[in-house]
């Protein structure tokens, strides 16, 4: 089980996101920083790719 929380993306949210795979986790945390962190999301897009953005996702995914 591998796990992406919002506070290791440096938010003040207690959402810890879950999957089998980090990119499970990824995908469950993307889908709640679109429904919640809507203006952070946004303004990460505008000065990162989505490359960027998806390394940095990877590296904060820990084991549960």
């Amino acid at each position: 089980m591998k796990t992406l929380a919002c506070k290791d993306m440096g938010l003040e949210c207690d959402f810890v996101a879950h999957g089998e795979t980090a990119e499970d986790a990824i995908k469950a945390g993307m889908e709640h920083a679109m429904a919640d962190h809507s203006d952070v999301l946004e303004s990460m897009k505008a000065s990162s790719t989505e490359e960027e953005m998806n390394a940095k996702a990877m590296s904060m995914v820990k084991d549960a």
